[in-house]
């Protein structure tokens, strides 16, 4: 879209925010149960673990694939079939007679989970002006942090009345309900029926730089992220803290960093990016640092609510920078190689938080490192992320 056309974020309320806003709630409804409905199905502790991990495994095999989708069908029947292929996938969760019913229906989730992500950044990337683009994807980020904080909720309430089964049955309808929103938008699209992953192979490497300067920029953004949400659960074992109490704390942040999304969108499209990225990577840097200083409930609150506004002001921010590199005449392609490393980041987490705690023997080093870890992101975005509201 021209950037002297009048344009308002509220046109993207049914073609992009509400599907977005349902698919994340039915995810965010699931995710914390699935390891219990493994077990209910005869799966030990480690093979729970693995069950649900086959969620992330679906997401990486998908992020490239995802791409030439997205560029030959377009970006609104992408939408549409990842939310009904994910319906799908849950659906033989419900029914499942054994584990591995369960495995490939999580599987199939994460794989629809790939597809829709990607088609809705595309979309914003290809139909929103630059001086809103950020304030747009912010607000798809504040739309996933929806899901994660009510998505449970939704899932406590359904266990208490109906069972565990009836969870996975709200998502299917969620996701249902996200593809017939978009089935009622009607956008004109750019397709490129000759994408491949050949072509996708090609365009990473023509766009190596952005990729292993920004996109480093966002999967360090993706390590601290995950690193937040690994470590505070670890955090509050290791001091002892009741689980109940430790929930209610994380929920808190939730709810602060729920309250506050919005305002990044805000800074980068009216300071420039770089001014989301500093407190983001600067603040999550100093939150864990400061875990070698909790002892009690008071301070890991504050850890808790430093985090958690730092993490706000992240909202959107990987996905506006991914939108920002993006080649006019690549974008799909480039984009799926650029998600590829943001998932990475994120799956690799807690495998590698788990070898540094057995390396050095606490929590707390292991935090340190990547406190270490978001100051390099720090230099990087310095580096890398213009300093104004326009450049590209």
């Amino acid at each position: 879209m021209p950037e002297n056309q009048p344009f308002k974020l509220r046109s993207l309320i049914l073609s992009v925010y509400v599907p977005t806003a349902l698919f994340s709630i039915g995810e965010g409804a699931i995710l914390p149960i699935l390891p219990a409905s493994a077990e209910r199905i005869g799966a030990s502790l480690p093979v729970a673990g693995l069950i649900a991990g086959l969620l992330m495994v679906g997401v990486l095999m998908a992020d490239l694939p995802a791409g030439v989708l997205v560029a030959r069908i377009g970006e609104r029947r992408a939408m549409i079939y990842s939310a009904l292929f994910s319906a799908l996938g849950i659906s033989a969760s419900v029914i499942a007679p054994n584990l591995l019913f369960l495995g490939i229906g999580v599987f199939l989730v994460g794989f629809g989970h790939a597809v829709f992500g990607l088609a809705r950044q595309v979309y914003i990337a290809q139909h929103i002006p630059y001086t809103h683009r950020a304030r747009a994807l912010s607000i798809i980020g504040g739309t996933f942090r929806v899901g994660a904080f009510f998505g449970p909720l939704l899932s406590s309430l359904l266990i208490s009345l109906y069972g565990i089964s009836s969870v996975f049955i709200a998502s299917m309808i969620l996701w249902t309900l996200a593809a017939s929103v978009v089935f009622f938008t009607d956008e004109e699209e750019k397709l490129h029926a000759a994408s491949s992953l050949t072509r996708t192979f090609k365009i990473a490497y023509r766009e190596r730089g952005k990729l292993l300067t920004v996109g480093m920029i966002g999967m360090i953004v993706a390590v601290m992220r995950a690193s937040r949400t690994i470590g505070l659960p670890l955090l509050a074992i290791a001091i002892g803290m009741p689980a109940q109490t430790a929930a209610l704390y994380i929920g808190i942040g939730g709810a602060v960093e729920l309250s506050l999304f919005y305002l990044s969108g805000q800074v980068m499209d009216k300071f420039g990016r770089r001014w989301a990225a500093f407190p983001t990577l600067l603040g999550m840097s100093i939150g864990n640092l400061l875990i070698f200083t909790v002892t009690g409930p008071s301070m890991f609150l504050a850890i808790t609510i430093i985090l958690s506004m730092a993490n706000a002001f992240s909202s959107g921010l990987v996905l506006v920078l991914g939108a920002d590199a993006a080649p006019d005449d690549a974008r799909s392609e480039f984009l799926a190689s650029f998600r590829l490393l943001i998932d990475t980041g994120s799956a690799v987490t807690s495998p590698l938080m788990s070898a540094l705690i057995v390396i050095t023997g606490a929590l707390a080093p292991a935090m340190a490192f990547f406190s270490g870890l978001g100051l390099v992101g720090f230099w990087l975005a310095g580096k890398h992320l213009p300093a104004t509201k326009r450049a590209k």
